[in-house]
């Protein structure tokens, strides 16, 4: 591990929280983070040890690696703020961490360091064999990249910008989805007086035989064994719950449909 990297990272939402604490968790040095919520985040800045910056022109000139942790519609005006700051110095990397932007879609772009994992600000990710997905055409740059995705605990994986576009959108669908059936579900429960708790060992049991025996082979409930009689009666009973009802009747239809 390359200790001696002084890092830099161009956002604090959802990732570049967890990122800037695993990465320091792990031995590197955040010397600086660029954040536009600066006073609440300076309790996070002591926590790692790390500069609070509010604009990239802040940054110092001898950095050797910048995360660009912003949202995508974000990452080209970063870029531009950084090309405009002629400070740093020529071999200082550049990375995004985006899944649907290209590699090289903006100027002045390295690389691209894309971690696929659902972060949350404040919630400490589990970084255990996550798939990180790196380019860059310097192969020196793409194995400093490579040391930091594995020293962390990730898994390197190599896939081209079109690639990487279409397991983003997988990913929509794996988590961001989820997430909010979860909340449909939930806030069903509460209003019926019952225990959101009790629905985790049922998913969680449904994902591992998923992914174990394949959701061709696990796929159990009325829909697929065609219970016309309780799905119409699942129906009736979600009257007053309108998308609940609405996913049920699309999935139902999905699942017959197969």
């Amino acid at each position: 591990m390359n200790s001696s990297l002084k890092i830099g990272i161009v956002g604090l939402g959802n990732l570049g929280w967890n990122l800037g604490l695993k990465l320091t968790k792990s031995g590197y040095n955040i010397h600086q983070i660029v954040t536009s919520r600066q006073p609440q985040n300076k309790e996070f800045g002591k926590l790692i040890n790390a500069q609070i910056l509010n604009r990239i022109n802040d940054l110092d000139n001898d950095l050797n690696l910048i995360f660009i942790c912003r949202s995508d519609n974000l990452i080209k005006t970063s870029i531009e703020e950084l090309v405009a700051h002629n400070g740093l110095k020529n071999d200082c990397v550049v990375v995004h961490t985006s899944g649907s932007t290209t590699q090289f879609a903006t100027r002045f772009i390295d690389g691209v360091f894309y971690p696929f994992q659902t972060f949350t600000a404040g919630f400490e990710a589990n970084w255990n064999d996550v798939p990180i997905f790196t380019e860059s055409e310097i192969e020196t740059q793409k194995q400093v990249l490579n040391e930091i995705a594995t020293t962390i605990g990730g898994s390197v994986k190599q896939l081209t910008d079109e690639q990487r576009k279409m397991l983003h959108i997988a990913g929509v669908f794996s988590s961001n989805f989820p997430n909010h059936l979860i909340r449909l579900i939930f806030d069903f429960l509460r209003m019926n007086n019952l225990d959101t708790r009790l629905v985790q060992p049922l998913m969680a049991e449904a994902i591992r035989k998923g992914f174990e025996l394949g959701p061709e082979n696990s796929q159990t409930g009325p829909a697929i064994r065609n219970d016309i009689e309780i799905l119409e009666n699942h129906l009736d009973s979600l009257e007053q719950h309108p998308e609940m009802k609405e996913f049920y009747s699309l999935f139902t239809k999905g699942i017959q449909n197969l």
